[in-house]
């Protein structure tokens, strides 16, 4: 699916943002945050679901480089960095 073909302007965008508006009513950044998590990688996995593992793998290890990096150890940091 492209950005700019039918079915997203007019069936997959309406969908997601009708589910992230209802989401902040609820008043939870979670709820939010996890609808949108999930209506992208259905984006990206739309296309070809074998692409979904090195998305998924992509975020675990950016985020796990995130944490090491904000564990405030300047040797480690750097390593990570370089």
């Amino acid at each position: 699916m492209l950005f700019s073909s039918i079915p997203f302007i007019y069936i997959f965008f309406p969908i997601v943002f009708l589910g992230f508006w209802l989401s902040t009513i609820f008043k939870s950044r979670v709820v939010s945050l996890v609808w949108l998590f999930v209506s992208s990688i259905y984006f990206y996995g739309y296309y070809d679901s074998r692409y979904v593992w090195l998305l998924l793998s992509s975020i675990l290890i950016n985020y796990g480089l995130s944490l090491a990096i904000l564990a405030d150890n300047s040797k480690k940091c750097k390593l990570i960095l370089s």
